[in-house]
């Protein structure tokens, strides 16, 4: 399976860049499963839910997002619509799994493409972080799975992980 990692989507120009190379993108590398962050895609502060599905509606499969989840209130009904249908567009938007299991969302998403069995699990480091505004949890690959909304389709074998990390080094002044 060829998987394509976007970092950051950055407000509308990287919205722009996406809608303009995606297609592109994933016809020259046979791309079989698109992963985004998107959690700064609405002017570089959160996600709202028409920005979330024209993501998906460019091919994306699944968004996964960070500290900013929750900057645009709306998302949180967004993930409520959910609502027990374990592939819609809701449930594709990941917010970090090792946030308090409490907090709207999932941080774990499984699903199939071309009959390939694929989960995604979103987590939040902790580097150049303030970790006052969530309150954050141990994990464990068990707990997760676990915590996911359905039993996996297929073991997880370590040695089909791939690991993919997001830092930004950010100044303040």
């Amino acid at each position: 399976m060829r998987i394509l990692f976007i970092g950051d989507i950055f407000g509308r120009p990287g919205r722009t860049i996406v809608k303009d190379r995606l297609p592109g993108l994933v016809r020259e590398h046979a791309i079989d499963l698109v992963i985004a962050n998107g959690e700064n895609s609405a002017a570089g502060f959160g996600i709202t839910p028409p920005l979330a599905e024209d993501l998906f509606e460019l091919g994306i499969d699944v968004i996964t997002t960070g500290n900013h989840v929750w900057d645009k209130r709306e998302i949180v009904d967004y993930f409520q619509m959910a609502d027990g249908n374990l592939h819609s567009m809701a449930r594709r938007l990941l917010r970090p799994a090792n946030y308090h299991s409490d907090l709207p969302g999932w941080g774990v998403y499984e699903g199939t493409k071309k009959d390939v069995p694929y989960a995604v699990i979103n987590l939040q480091g902790r580097v150049f972080m303030r970790l006052k505004k969530y309150r954050w949890v141990g994990i464990s690959m068990a707990a997760l799975l676990r915590s996911s909304a359905h039993t996996p389709t297929s073991p997880l074998r370590m040695n089909e992980c791939y690991p993919v990390a997001q830092l930004t080094s950010r100044t303040s002044a």
